[in-house]
């Protein structure tokens, strides 16, 4: 009898009435560490590709780029150029100087609903005539044209409203709608701004002679 009570006792596991716990077989808690980073990794990867999808986008500037010719948004930015841009949502807003993508108001038959410019003025500034051009807020006067005479956009003494914008192109070389036809811009119809030229990565590629 005291022979099988020992042999019972021998078969029973190390801690079964002691209130011992049983050692965890080696390596289980590593994989479930790994599983768990594999999850939070996936997590993180859905969570940027959903981020970046409602975020950014792409924009080819039309034309061609023409070495030595003056881009008709800044030195930076030519005709051809790939822009990353920035959906202005999530409570973005633009601001002085952005290159930004909007909705032309009052869009005229045979010009694109979507033009691109540089913000010039914001709201509660001063357009100025000087000479041929103007100056916006008090700073430097641009090199384009001031249009003067009936049915005009702009007019001299003007100010920017509340929620708009003044936005322009650089140069009058080629025509391209801006503020001084579409008038100002109001803030719900600016939709992206450029937050890359692509152009800048890959270099530009001139246009075979």
């Amino acid at each position: 009898m005291a022979a099988l009570q020992d042999s019972s006792k021998a078969e029973r596991p190390r801690g079964w009435l002691s209130g011992q716990a049983a050692k965890p077989q080696p390596f289980s808690g590593a994989r479930k560490g790994i599983r768990v980073a594999r999850w939070v990794l996936m997590a993180v990867v859905l969570a940027f590709g959903g981020y970046a999808l409602t975020t950014y986008s792409t924009y080819t500037i039309p034309g061609k780029y023409v070495k030595n010719e003056l881009g008709p948004l800044s030195p930076d930015v030519e005709k051809g150029d790939s822009l990353l841009l920035q959906n202005l949502n999530f409570g973005r807003t633009p601001k002085l100087y952005d290159i930004v993508v909007y909705r032309q108001p009052g869009k005229p038959a045979g010009e694109p609903a979507d033009l691109i410019g540089r913000i010039m003025g914001v709201a509660g500034e001063k357009l100025e005539r000087v000479g041929p051009t103007m100056k916006i807020g008090g700073r430097e006067p641009l090199s384009i044209g001031f249009d003067i005479g009936p049915g005009v956009k702009l007019k001299d003494g003007d100010v920017v409203p509340a929620d708009y914008f003044l936005v322009l192109v650089q140069t009058d070389s080629d025509y391209y709608p801006d503020s001084r036809t579409v008038g100002f811009v109001p803030r719900e119809n600016v939709t992206q701004r450029m937050a890359m030229n692509l152009a800048t990565l890959w270099g530009r590629a001139e246009p075979a002679k």
